[in-house]
C-alpha cells in the first residue's frame, strides 16, 4: 500500500506543482499585497529555479540553441511589435482601457516610476521564465498521450495563468476572448519550438510580443 501511495504521489507531483505555482502567483496578482520585485523573485524561484532543478539541470546550450528558423522568427517578432501597437490604436475606439492603468497601479503595483524596471524584467526575464515553464518544463513533466495533447494542455494552463493578470483590466467578455486568444497563442508558441529541443524561438517571439504590450502600457500611462 505504501508503495502504491508513493507511486501515486510521484505521478501526481507534476500536476500538483504546476497547480501550486499558478495558484500562488495568481494570489499575489489578485491581492496586490507584495511589491513587483518581491513577486518577481518568487516567480523566478517557482517557474525557473525549482523546475530547472527538477529537470536535473539541463544544459542552457540545449534549451537556448539557435537553429535555422531563429532569425526568421525574430524578424516576424519585430513585425509583431508594430502589429500590437497598431492594434491598440485600432481597438481603443470600442474597447475601454480606462481600467488598465488603475489595475496596474493598485493591484499589480506597477507605476510610471518603476515602469522601466518592470518592462525590462518582463521582456528579458519573464518571457523566458514563462516559455521555460509552459513550453519546456510542463510538457516534459506531464508526458501525456501525445505531443499535441501536451501542447494543448500546457497552452491551456498558460491561458488560465493569465486570468489573474487580466482580471479587472477589461470587461468580462473581453477577458474571455483574450483567454481563448492566449490558448491559441500558446499553441503557436509551442509550434515554434517543434524543430528543436529548446525554447529559444518562442522566447524571442514572446519577448517581442511583450515589447509591443509594454509600449501600449507606456502609452496608457502617458495618457
Amino acid at each position: 500500500m505504501n508503495i502504491q501511495r508513493k507511486e501515486l504521489l510521484q505521478r501526481s507531483f507534476p500536476y500538483l506543482y504546476v497547480l501550486l505555482c499558478i495558484v500562488v502567483i495568481a494570489y499575489f496578482d489578485l491581492s496586490g499585497r507584495v511589491d513587483y520585485a518581491t513577486k518577481s523573485l518568487l516567480k523566478i524561484g517557482l517557474f525557473g529555479v525549482l523546475p530547472y532543478m527538477l529537470l536535473n539541470r539541463p544544459k542552457f546550450k540545449t534549451m537556448l540553441g539557435v537553429n535555422r528558423s531563429t532569425r526568421r522568427i525574430l524578424f516576424v517578432g519585430i513585425v509583431m511589435i508594430l502589429v500590437i501597437v497598431a492594434g491598440y490604436f485600432a481597438t481603443k475606439l470600442f474597447i475601454s482601457y480606462d481600467l488598465v492603468v488603475a489595475s496596474l497601479e493598485n493591484r499589480l503595483n506597477v507605476t510610471l516610476d518603476n515602469f522601466l524596471f518592470v518592462s525590462l524584467y518582463i521582456v528579458l526575464i519573464n518571457s523566458g521564465l514563462e516559455e521555460f515553464f509552459f513550453r519546456h518544463f510542463i510538457p516534459l513533466q506531464l508526458d501525456l498521450s501525445s505531443q499535441w495533447t501536451n501542447r494543448l494542455v500546457s497552452s491551456l494552463l498558460f491561458a488560465i495563468y493569465h486570468v489573474a493578470i487580466l482580471y479587472g483590466m477589461f470587461e468580462l467578455c473581453v477577458v474571455l476572448l483574450m483567454i481563448v486568444g492566449l490558448w491559441i497563442v500558446g499553441v503557436f508558441f509551442s509550434l515554434l519550438n517543434q524543430n528543436n529541443k529548446g525554447f529559444l524561438n518562442s522566447y524571442l517571439f514572446h519577448a517581442c510580443a511583450n515589447i509591443g504590450i509594454n509600449l501600449v502600457g507606456l502609452l496608457l500611462f502617458l495618457g
